[in-house]
Formats: structure tokens, C-alpha cells, sequence
């Protein structure tokens, strides 16, 4: 269980910041762009959101292969050589971050309303919103790491998130009880990570109109 938690939460520090400034730094370039032009981009990036995590997973395999995969191609062009990003511990995690950067869609809109005007504290809500998912990452990992015809040559102890070690004790090996007290130790460690950035907000995070 140390080793999962310890995935998860490396995951999440390397996760949540990634998203949010990608998110961001695509938002101010929409702030930049035509209306048409601008409603055009923003169903582009919200398209990957509706793609099927399992898809996902098993797109990570063929993008992120390092012998044969798009990502260490293109690297390749570039004069680079590329990791092993499912094989070689290190860099199994930086390749599921990279990945995930493919769903941002969602929080791109929420930053191209907050930049255009919309009263929120949209930077506060979507760290807890990504903070919380990153937590509770399985589908895309389980994929292809786990789940999949080719779990025996990606096994990886570095995919070993915390809701994946937690699915794996319910229901392959059947401790109910030990996945259950798990279970309840990821939500207090949810509620206790959230009640910590909802009182810091009192102090970084401004709400135009309120009165602080």
C-alpha cells in the first residue's frame, strides 16, 4: 500500500500543475482568436473528454512505446532519444501526465470564461477539481499497465495507483475489508487535502465583489 500511495501522490504533484498551466496557457491563446475561430478550438479540446478512458489506456501504449511509438518518433526527429516510457520506472509517471494533458478540454473552458470576465475563482476550483481526480486516477494506468492482454510484458510497479492497488485487494484477491478501510483512508486524505486548500483560499485567492 506505501508504494501506491506514494505513486499517487507524485502523480498528483506532477499532475495538477502540468494541467493547470497547459489549460491556462491554451485559454489565453483563445482569449486571442476570432469568435468562429475561437468556438471551433474550444470543441477541439473539449472532443478528448468524451474518448473512453480504456481507449486511452491502450492509446498510451502505441504513443508512448519505446521502440515503436509516435512520441519517441517524433523525439527522434528532433535529434532526441527517446525513454522508455512504459517500461523504464522513472518515466512511466511523466508519460501518464504527458497523456492525461490530452483531456484538458474542460478546464481550458473554465479559464477562457474566467479570462474573459465570468466572477470566479477559477485557478482555486480547478486545482481542487484536479487535485481530486489525480487522487483517484485508475482507468487510463489500469489500461495499460494492468488490465490489458499485454499487462505481462508493461507491468509496472511505478502505475501502481492507490485506487488500482485498492481494486486490485477487492476484486482479485478478494480482502473486502482490507479494500474497504482503504477505501475510507482515501476519502479522509481527500476531505483532509481539500479542507487544507479551502483554508489557504481564504488567504491567496480574491473574489472580485466579495468583501474580504
Amino acid at each position: 500500500m506505501r508504494t501506491s500511495l506514494g505513486n499517487t501522490l507524485v502523480y498528483t504533484l506532477m499532475s495538477v500543475p502540468a494541467t493547470m498551466a497547459v489549460s491556462l496557457a491554451l485559454a489565453s491563446l483563445l482569449t486571442r482568436a476570432g469568435r468562429r475561430s475561437a468556438g471551433f478550438f474550444r470543441t477541439v479540446f473539449h472532443l478528448p473528454e468524451i474518448t473512453p478512458k480504456v481507449a486511452v489506456g491502450v492509446l498510451f501504449l502505441i504513443l508512448f512505446n519505446g521502440q515503436a511509438g509516435l512520441v519517441n518518433a517524433a523525439l527522434g526527429l528532433a535529434g532526441i532519444d527517446g525513454p522508455q516510457w512504459s517500461t523504464d520506472g522513472p518515466w512511466v509517471k511523466p508519460g501518464l501526465v504527458l497523456m492525461n494533458l490530452w483531456s484538458v478540454g474542460s478546464t481550458v473552458i473554465i479559464y477562457l470564461a474566467a479570462l474573459r470576465g465570468v466572477p470566479s475563482g477559477a485557478l482555486f476550483f480547478t486545482l481542487i477539481v484536479q487535485t481530486i481526480a489525480a487522487l483517484q486516477s485508475f482507468d487510463e494506468a489500469y489500461t495499460a499497465f494492468y488490465g490489458s492482454a499485454a499487462s505481462a510484458t508493461y507491468s509496472n510497479d511505478a502505475a501502481l495507483f492507490y485506487l488500482i492497488y485498492l481494486f486490485r485487494q477487492a476484486f482479485e484477491f478478494l480482502h473486502l475489508g482490507y479494500a474497504s478501510a482503504m477505501a475510507w483512508l482515501l476519502f479522509v486524505v481527500v476531505l483532509a487535502i481539500t479542507l487544507v486548500q479551502v483554508r489557504l483560499s481564504r488567504r491567496f485567492v480574491y473574489y472580485e465583489g466579495a468583501d474580504r
